[in-house]
């Protein structure tokens, strides 16, 4: 497999996979080293001895108390066997004897003295290594607090943390120029926050900001590797489009405003049986602060002639709209003119009619749009508001090339200016506060290429892999749910001709799947639709793998293999109609570069694929990389359909990018995706029908003139916040993530009792040269360590040594707070309700933290986050390592993660 970027990866079972040309690289902002020089070696060398020592202890107590009481009956002088007595009992209750060994010579074997001497020797070195680490401890925590003051002052760090919170970053910077030995308990708290900080930069790949620099990648020749400088990049900046979004939203509401505009009927609504109907679609701040209008609800009014009369005017008109004024003048003779004004603002707050005034999502330059439109508004506060954003675009511009301490004062000074065109224009400034307020993409200016010979193995390993995804993915059993209840109602060779009236039965069995959508609900759907006969086989070869591996990570080894014959043995029995759908899956993977020169991929995660995750960073693409890109998708669905990508933004940054296919599906109540002179051919979903194909046993979409559409949405919007029609049709068209919690496979069959009460420890799993799962541990609440009240941090440190060491984890580990129960679960409110809007949950309390137990600050910083929670914690070995990771410079080593793709070529089985 010499060109990476155009063959095709053949699995055992005989699948066709396609790679994606290039890959996606993040690269840790700083060096993995940086946090290494962290650690306390003394100490530890001091804590590993006693550890030693104390096993010593623990092997020797006993054996040497039973000798002695095995002497005590052989001893005539009361006095000496009474003090012998009380020496066995010190020695058993872990005590240094009052007596010495010497005392009984003559009364007792001098072999059993020599021994009594070496248990005394060892106690005394115990209680000396123990002062001796009270000692380097002190000395060793000063210094890793001078080595994380010089190492936050790293440009790519602060200005990641001035980009994130100014406040963090007045706070990191009084803690970096305050002498070590003058910091207060106010500085060692922000101590917390600026560990937890530098820790995410240097051992994770964060997607924004100069935290993470990211790449393009590119397949090389047999050996050829080229690695990207880190030490200068190029710093990408856009303005948050949410906010700019809302302020336009906010100045078409304005009473001033809207006589300048021209409006027309809701694109979504419907009259039916005396009913009008349609979906309104409003912004939540609160609850989706990185969303504009992704909240909606279905609107059924009454057609009252006062609604009819306008709505007739309008749609009669050219172009079917109407500007305010004419609508003013052709409901003239209806009332007073006060009275209309007052009805038409109502119909505008209600969204029955909407202006067409309106930015394109996918704008590159929202600013310089939002400026047009006040251009052409001649009121006062057009022109006011149009000076403050022209200081907006100043300090952006100056942004770029600025000190942190100037960007510092240039996020105030937008965030100012923001809060005043808020207020100007009557907004509520959102919860956050502008929180990132600027979108910073830290861009390596140089591809990084990596050899194609090294990556041919585990690309196959990878494409064998992604061959037993069917088994768990839920979407492909709704897909054939769908199926199941559309031949019911229209027959294998019915036609439902308009796609609007499979809507209700799409939610119902979208809801029937809801709680199967979350990755750690492995188990959520084997009861659900086992009467679909593809369903239920997908179901029992489910099971059938979750008694397999389940009995192999609890047979005792340290990895478990999936063997090409275990895979195939499952991927061979998957329906046919199954594996004959499209599927791709964007792999998150770190390199793990061996001695032996056998590398592993380490997976981090399996999205769902199709370029999803590529997209993020395709405007800073350079040569011909997106016309590859599109060629790849194109060849992914070849013989299926026309590839139709669903493309809103909805002021998500990171969902901003050219368009990849020929074609779009577009939905008659979701903004405009592109301008018209760069959008693709669109293919409306009131022009749609559905039929049933056969050969994948699914209902697909069907368009008069382009035939088949296959549809996919593009971009990294979470599928929660995306309007419930997209998330509903993506669901019939893609695949799911693959998972990789294979573990939770037992972890469903235990008790809440044994969750809570005891420590489970899994396995990593591997399959050929990749990596599916690292070894991993399960931590009840009731057995993690928590400091206790006055204990000294060095007390609290050499406990957790102690902890981590019967627990058998590594020095370096990721931890992860989890609820072990349903009654702790916060996706609970989500399940109970059905409505993600509601349930409100922060994702962010789930996030990885990286910890080294050989590093004081660390596990300071460990007791903490404990502190701060109830829930237990799932703790993962760090893999790869320090001397595994691939990429170096300058001698110094950096965390990466390259995302590549794999796709099953559509309609070949």
């Amino acid at each position: 497999m010499n060109e990476m970027t155009t063959d095709t990866v053949s699995s055992r079972a005989g699948v066709e996979t396609k790679l994606a040309p290039g890959f996606m690289l993040r690269v840790a902002g700083i060096s993995f080293q940086s946090l290494l020089e962290w650690q306390a070696p003394e100490t530890m060398d001091c804590l590993y001895q006693i550890t030693e020592q104390t096993n010593w202890l623990s092997d020797h107590t006993q054996p040497l108390v039973n000798r002695i009481e095995a002497e005590v009956p052989n001893l005539v002088d009361d006095a000496v066997r009474n003090q012998l007595i009380k020496y066995k009992r010190d020695m058993f209750n872990g005590r240094f004897p009052k007596k010495r060994p010497a005392e009984f010579d003559r009364h007792i074997p001098n072999d059993l003295i020599v021994e009594m001497l070496a248990w005394e020797s060892v106690y005394l070195s115990i209680r000396e290594l123990e002062q001796e680490a009270q000692a380097r401890y002190e000395t060793e925590l000063r210094q890793s607090r001078i080595q994380v003051q010089e190492l936050a002052q790293d440009t790519n760090f602060l200005n990641g943390v001035v980009q994130t919170s100014q406040e963090l970053y007045t706070k990191i910077k009084k803690y970096i120029e305050t002498p070590v030995d003058e910091h207060t308990a106010r500085l060692r708290k922000v101590e917390y926050a600026l560990c937890t900080v530098l820790t995410r930069t240097g051992a994770k790949t964060s997607p924004f900001s100069s935290f993470t620099l990211v790449g393009q990648g590119e397949w090389g020749q047999a050996g050829d590797l080229q690695l990207a400088s880190v030490q200068h990049y190029q710093s990408r900046l856009r303005i948050n489009h949410t906010f700019v979004l809302r302020l336009f939203d906010g100045l078409l509401k304005r009473s001033e405003i809207r006589p300048l505009l021209t409006y027309r009927a809701n694109r979504s609504s419907v009259v039916s049986n005396g009913q009008f109907r349609m979906m309104r679609r409003t912004d939540n701040p609160k609850r989706r602060p990185r969303v504009f209008r992704t909240s909606e609800a279905h609107v059924s009014l009454h057609y009252n002639p006062s609604i009819r009369t306008v709505l007739e005017k309008v749609q009669s008109a050219p172009g079917a709209m109407l500007s305010y004024q004419d609508l003013l003048q052709e409901l003239g003779g209806f009332g007073q003119r006060e009275a209309i004004e007052k009805f038409l603002g109502q119909l505008i707050d209600l969204q029955i009619l909407e202006p067409t005034a309106e930015i394109p999502d996918q704008t590159p330059d929202l600013l310089a749009a939002l400026q047009a439109w006040l251009a052409s508004w001649p009121v006062a506060i057009a022109a006011s508001v149009a000076k403050r954003l022209d200081q907006v675009q100043a300090a952006i511009t100056a942004f770029e090339s600025a000190s942190v301490e100037e960007r510092k004062d240039l996020l105030t000074r937008m965030t100012s200016l923001f809060e005043e065109l808020y207020a100007e224009v009557g907004l509520e400034p959102d919860g956050t506060r502008f929180a990132m307020l600027l979108y910073e993409d830290a861009v390596l200016p140089e591809p990084t290429r990596l050899p194609a010979d090294e990556w041919e193995l585990m690309a196959q390993d990878l494409a064998r892999l992604q061959q037993l995804s069917p088994l768990f993915d839920v979407k492909y059993r709704l897909q054939s749910k769908l199926a199941q209840v559309f031949r019911e109602t229209y027959g294998e060779e019915g036609v439902c001709a308009r796609a609007t009236e499979l809507i209700q039965p799409l939610v119902a069995v979208n809801q029937e799947f809801f709680r199967a959508m979350v990755p750690e609900e492995l188990h959520a759907d084997l009861g659900i639709a086992n009467e679909v006969e593809s369903v239920r086989v997908l179901n029992e070869l489910k099971v059938e793998f979750g008694r397999m591996i389940t009995e192999r990570l609890l047979a005792g080894e340290e990895e478990v293999a999936l063997t090409e014959a275990d895979i195939e043995s499952f991927t061979s029995r998957i329906p046919t109609s199954i594996m004959n759908r499209p599927m791709s899956h964007d792999f998150f993977v770190q390199l793990e570069k061996r001695a032996d020169g056998r590398n592993l991929l380490v997976l981090n995660q399996a999205y769902h694929g199709f370029l999803t995750f590529f997209t993020r960073f395709l405007e800073y693409a350079e040569g011909d990389l997106v016309q590859e890109l599109r060629a790849y998708l194109n060849s992914v669905f070849a013989g299926t359909g026309a590839f139709a990508e669903i493309s809103g933004v909805y002021g998500f940054n990171a969902n901003l990018r050219e368009p990849l296919a020929t074609h779009e599906l577009v939905f008659a109540d979701l903004p405009k995706t592109w301008a018209d002179e760069q959008a693709p051919q669109q293919v409306r979903f009131q022009d749609l029908s559905w039929v049933y194909e056969k050969d994948t046993d699914r209902v697909v979409l069907h368009h008069p003139e382009v035939g088949t559409v296959q549809p996919a949405f593009l971009g990294t919007l979470i599928p929660l916040m995306l309007p419930g029609l997209v998330r509903m049709v993506t669901n019939l068209f893609t695949n799911s993530l693959l998972p990789l919690n294979f573990h939770s496979f037992y972890e469903h069959t235990l008790t809440d009792e044994v969750r809570q009460r005891e420590v489970r420890v899994y396995p990593r799993i591997r399959h050929g040269q990749v990596v599916v799962s690292r070894r991993k541990w399960m931590v009840p609440r009731s057995q993690l360590i928590e400091r206790e009240k006055k204990e000294s941090e060095c007390e609290f440190f050499t406990r957790v040594h102690k902890w981590r060491m019967e627990l058998g984890l590594p020095s370096r580990v990721f931890v992860r707070f989890m609820p072990m129960t349903d009654a702790e679960n916060p996706f609970a409110q989500m399940f109970e309700s059905g409505d993600s809007e509601q349930a409100n949950i922060d994702f962010t309390n789930f996030k990885p933290q990286y910890i080294d137990f050989e590093s004081p600050l660390l596990v300071r910083l460990f007791g903490k986050i404990i502190a701060d929670t109830t829930l237990g914690m799932k703790i993962e070995e760090m893999l790869p390592d320090a001397d595994g990771m691939f990429f170096r410079e300058r001698g110094r080593t950096y965390v990466s993660e390259l995302t590549v793709e794999l796709a099953k070529l559509g309609g070949r089985g």
